[in-house]
């Protein structure tokens, strides 16, 4: 039997009938996974059950919990970003917190998807592509990859720095439990984009 506890780590107002209202925060506990992307569960705070986002939770670690101010807002901003290059632009409102990367279509609304930092295993800047002038840069999961757009390079260089310290302070707190082949992962491939540059700049 599961007795796992999820933390919050963004709100959520239902949209449906049978879905619960969560907190950043709250503790809930997982009854069931449900299908596209949703679990019902129970908010252990006020022992309500519903179904909400799978998406929003994560395993509840006491240690962390202590450590990172879960609300704080480190870095936010408007970017562009999508999901591959078969995939058409969007600009969504950016948010960095300690512990996961979300998006939503407009400021001071509801994020519409998000990526928990210790999920990450690449980190990468990359050139300017044919069809865009801006800088840009790639961020990849377990399972999914994004590339985002800015509106500068020393934009860019904002969002990637401060998103590599976040998660060397991540990996800090929580003991390396993160593995340790994002870190590396991202510094191979700051190193791999650069190589490219410098024998680019040589056959020219």
């Amino acid at each position: 039997m599961n007795t796992t506890n999820y933390l919050v780590l963004h709100s959520y107002k239902p949209k449906k009938e049978g879905e619960i209202t969560l907190n950043i925060g709250d503790l809930v506990f997982i009854t069931k996974d449900l299908k596209k992307g949703l679990c019902y569960g129970k908010n252990l705070g006020n022992n309500k059950n519903g179904i909400f986002p799978r998406r929003i939770v994560e395993q509840y670690d006491e240690n962390w919990v202590m450590n990172v101010p879960l609300s704080q807002s480190i870095l936010k901003g408007s970017l562009t970003k999508r999901r591959s290059k078969f995939q058409s632009w969007k600009k969504r409102y950016i948010q960095l917190y300690p512990r996961s990367l979300s998006w939503s279509k407009k400021i001071n609304t509801e994020p519409i998807g998000l990526v928990l930092l210790k999920d990450c295993r690449k980190l990468v800047k990359i050139k300017h592509r044919k069809k865009t002038k801006h800088p840009l840069f790639f961020l990849q999961s377990q399972k999914k990859s994004w590339e985002f757009k800015c509106k500068s390079e020393s934009d860019r260089e904002v969002w990637v720095s401060t998103l590599m310290k976040q998660i060397k302070t991540l990996t800090n707190i929580a003991n390396n439990s993160i593995p340790q082949r994002f870190i590396m992962g991202a510094k191979i491939g700051f190193e791999k984009n650069r190589m490219a540059e410098k024998n680019k700049k040589e056959k020219e």
